[in-house]
This record gives structure tokens, sequence and C-alpha cells, in this order.
């Protein structure tokens, strides 16, 4: 890639006349960067080492002191834009579709889709540009803000004119659907099977490969059963179950999905103390100000079911765990 076309895709202003007109590849990471790589900085200290590697360029923000005048020094307002104009002509340029879902389609479509040539990315823009200019991705899956202008054309979900599936029954955490002329039983709520049948619709409108046999649980409502000594145990084996929630909307939304649906439960309610005021009307809820005041609530307190504000499933899944020699003793 030539400066000139770097300095065009970036709007960036280069600040030096450099002896060279080219750079060999693109780096965001001091591991992966080779010598005449243009590298981009995320972080202003890391130019020096990127120099010492043999970095031919470096586009950053703010402002340094430049030390190496053979080389090319591009200055931009934002380095988290310039990965994106970059990522946006790189996709461009081999024709890859994108589509930006929301958070719980994109979750369940990452678990259906059957197409190996694609990416189900999240997290800053920057770290996806290395694997753009490697890869060659027919699809790209995003439901994060700042992809909204990661292409020129983004496709986004829409809800079909008919369900394309017929639900049969429910429980609390799985459904059971009839999908062209086969039945099955997907560990979803009820609450998550219209953005399914978004998702559904998604894939056939654009003819990708997909499987419901292979659908997994996702990390949203995900019930965690516990056994007698409050450690996560097998699907069902259990009458108390935790549900770890960290976005304060999601939340909202379970309270009401669990007390509509669950009446006959004992719920209890685990919030932050910071957000104990939103929630002085529900019952049965209790604060917590520290990540080992809530596992002591988690093992101690009486309920079915425990709905918690503020961690996520891998926490839970990590401070619950079974240790293997405990419960062999058992």
């Amino acid at each position: 890639m030539r400066v000139a076309e770097v300095l065009e895709i970036v709007q960036g202003e280069l600040l030096n006349t450099p002896s060279i007109s080219s750079f060999h590849s693109l780096s965001t990471r001091l591991e992966t960067l080779k010598r005449g790589d243009l590298f981009l900085a995320r972080h202003n200290t890391l130019i020096d080492e990127a120099i010492h590697k043999g970095a031919y360029g470096i586009v950053f923000s703010g402002q340094i002191k430049m030390h190496d005048h053979e080389i090319a020094w591009i200055r931009v307002d934002s380095i988290q834009e310039a990965a994106i104009r970059l990522i946006r002509y790189t996709l461009t340029s081999k024709g890859s579709q994108v589509a930006l879902l929301p958070s719980l389609e994109w979750k369940i479509a990452q678990k259906l889709l059957e197409l190996k040539s694609s990416l189900f990315f999240e997290g800053e823009p920057i770290n996806l540009l290395e694997t753009a200019l490697k890869e060659n991705y027919e699809w790209l899956f995003f439901h994060e803000k700042p992809f909204e202008r990661i292409a020129p054309t983004i496709l986004r979900s829409t809800p079909p004119l008919e369900e394309p599936f017929e639900v049969t029954s429910y429980t609390l955490f799985d459904s059971k659907i009839f999908f062209e002329g086969h039945h099955h039983t997907l560990p979803l709520p009820r609450l998550f099977l219209k953005p399914l049948a978004n998702v559904v619709h998604f894939f056939k409108t654009h003819t990708l490969p997909f499987s419901l046999a292979k659908m997994e649980a996702i990390d949203t409502l995900h019930p965690c059963f516990l056994n007698t000594r409050g450690k996560i145990t097998k699907h069902g084996q259990s009458n108390k179950v935790v549900i770890a929630e960290p976005d304060l909307e999601a939340f909202e939304r379970y309270v009401a999905y669990l007390k509509l649906n669950a009446k006959w439960a004992k719920i209890l309610f685990l919030i932050p103390k910071p957000y104990l005021e939103i929630f002085e009307n529900i019952d049965f809820s209790k604060s917590y100000q520290s990540k080992e005041e809530l596992l002591s609530l988690i093992q101690n307190e009486e309920y079915h079911f425990a709905l918690i504000l503020g961690v996520n499933l891998a926490f839970l899944q990590e401070r619950l765990k079974e240790d293997r020699e405990e419960a062999s003793l058992f």
C-alpha cells in the first residue's frame, strides 16, 4: 500500500517527506509487526519500539516528537476512526458482505450459521484490522454501534411477514418448535423466539446455510443449576438456579419475564448496592457490595431463581464450578 493511498483512506496529515513511498503490510500490534510495515499506534508509548522493529510508517493521534525522518509520520484525529476507514476500504475491495444485528440476534446467529468463511466480531475496530487484511471473509457480523460505518452497505435483519416456525411447547428456559418438517428442542426461552425468527428470516433471505439442530445455549438468560453444595451441576438437575446479567436494560426485561412466568417460584434479585434504589419496589431484592458478598448470598439464601445484576455468565461458571476433588468425596 502506497503512502499517498493510506493518506487518502485515513484522511491523515503527512508531517514529513519520507524516503519510503510504500508499506509491505499493516500492523496494529508490536507482536505481529514486521520490517516495512505501517504501524497504527493505539498508544503513542508503543511508537519507539515499533520504529526499533523496522516500521516504515506510523499512524498516530495527538502530539509526538519525530525522531526518524526517513519513515512516514501520519497524524490522524482518531486512531479508531482511521482503523474503521482502513477496514471499510479492505472489506469493499474484497467484496465482503457485512451485517449489523441486535446483540441478541448476533448471539443466536453465531450458534446457527454453517459458513466457514464468516466472522462474528465484537470489540474495538482496531482489533479487527489485521484479520480483515489477511483473511477473505464472505460475511462479517457485528452488533456494536461503532461498526455502523464499517462498510458502504450494512445489512440488517427485519421481522418476517409470517413466522418461519411453529412453537409447539416451551418451559422457562427451553422451547420446542416445528420447522420445515422437523421438530427441534432449543435451549432458548420463549422470550427469545422472535429474535430467532428474525435470524432465520435473515439467513433464508440471503441464502446462508444454517442448522437449528446445532443450536446451543447463549450467555443471556442462561440458567446455572446449583447442587446442594452451591456448585453448578447439569441442566435441570436441581431446583436452585442462578442467572447472571451485566446489562441493566436486559436485567429489567428478565425481572419482568421471571415474575410473569414463574409466579410459583421464590425469586431473588441480587443487585449492586448503587442500583438498589432503582429496584426498591421489587420484592425479594438484596444488594451486594463485593463479589465475595455476592457469592455468600448465592450460597446461603433460599430461592428457586436468583437473577443477578452486574456479573456475567463467565463469572458464575468460574466461581461456582465444581471442584473435582470435592465432588469425588460425595
